[in-house]
């Protein structure tokens, strides 16, 4: 097979920009109302990949002076900002198109026939959508982790190759809170609790509940909704119930909303990475913790410029979606491969870290 032939094979010859930048957002349209959309708002786009933020302190009014006549008014602080920072880490996953996967197409087709625009289409579009998801699913495992735990930690147990980081949200001591008695245990208390930690979080954190809701994980939900407490408690706020009355868990969540308390969402989210040649999937919202967090998006995603997006290289195509979010389709002629990767360069931050209670029931 000579040079010339095995450029046929070169889905770049066939497509030109415009056809792969199509492509590649219809790939990504799915992932267009991912999770992680649920706790983030998309920040400004930024040359730097290095983020700041600045928090406000709480303003604390105290009384007013009594004053003399002409007496100068005593200064009194109310609160003032703190800042935090951190780098935004570059994620990225590829794929590749091998010789066997055109020969498939090619043995469908007439002899002497050359690949088409449609097999090109058919070749690049489920590599696109397989690594837009797997942008996506980093971008989720963030959150989740972030909001559960206050920290965003990459290591060994969620990711095999690549950087690792440990970043610390800035979520406050007093924002983070203990359990008594585990939720494991048949004599603790779980509404009692959370009923307990919103008054703490209304009394001391100074939230607005009004504001706020619980998140669990499905696993703790079915803990907390079956514990032989919960259900005693919501059996004795409805009249005309026996003790052997079986409560169904809309009934009981009905109860609890109305004894006051804050909606539970149940978190079901898992995530897989590449260990060894095999899929291992993880949870990566954090079973132990419960967590008080604002009806609307707790973090701003912070997200840079990718400096894929601007190269000019005739022998690639280059895609660009969410502004940040680039993907590329390259050629080797030697190996007769169409290499498909994606990278971003984004991560969630909070916008205000002491609007949060995570509470360990463990």
């Amino acid at each position: 097979m000579t040079v010339r032939n095995k450029t046929q094979y070169n889905v770049s010859k066939i497509l030109d920009e415009g056809t792969f930048q199509t492509i590649s957002e219809v790939a990504h349209m799915r992932y267009e109302t991912g999770i992680w959309r649920e706790y983030a708002d998309l920040d400004r786009v930024q040359r730097s990949r290095s983020w700041n933020s600045i928090v406000k302190e709480n303003n604390v009014a105290v009384m007013a002076t009594l004053l003399d006549v002409n007496s100068a008014k005593p200064l009194t602080s109310l609160g003032g900002y703190s800042k935090y920072g951190g780098d935004i880490p570059k994620i990225g996953i590829a794929s590749k198109i091998e010789e066997q996967d055109i020969l498939n197409i090619q043995e469908m087709k007439a002899f002497g026939d050359d690949l088409s625009e449609d097999d090109a289409k058919e070749l690049i579009y489920t590599p696109l959508e397989t690594l837009y998801e797997g942008i996506h699913s980093k971008l989720d495992f963030f959150c989740l982790q972030g909001a559960s735990t206050g920290n965003i930690v990459v290591d060994v147990t969620n990711q095999v190759n690549g950087k690792y980081i440990a970043v610390d949200l800035n979520v406050p001591a007093a924002n983070k809170r203990s359990a008594g008695t585990a939720w494991s245990d048949p004599a603790a208390e779980p509404v009692q609790q959370l009923i307990a930690e919103q008054e703490y979080a209304e009394d001391t954190l100074d939230l607005n509940l009004s504001d706020f809701h619980w998140e669990m994980s499905k696993q703790t939900y079915k803990t907390f909704i079956t514990h032989p407490k919960v259900i005693e408690f919501a059996k004795n706020r409805v009249q005309a119930v026996n003790t052997d009355y079986i409560m169904t868990k809309s009934q009981i969540r009905a109860v609890l909303s109305d004894f006051g308390l804050a909606p539970i969402v149940i978190v079901d989210k898992k995530c897989k990475f590449d260990s060894d040649g095999k899929k291992v999937e993880i949870q990566p919202w954090e079973n132990d913790n419960v967590v008080l967090i604002t009806n609307t998006p707790w973090f701003d995603m912070k997200r840079a410029k990718s400096a894929l997006s601007s190269v000019d290289d005739p022998s690639a195509m280059i895609s660009e979606v969410e502004e940040v979010i680039v993907a590329a389709s390259t050629w080797d002629v030697e190996t007769i491969t169409n290499k498909i990767s994606a990278e971003a360069w984004m991560f969630p931050v909070p916008k205000d870290p002491k609007k949060i209670l995570i509470f360990d029931i463990a």
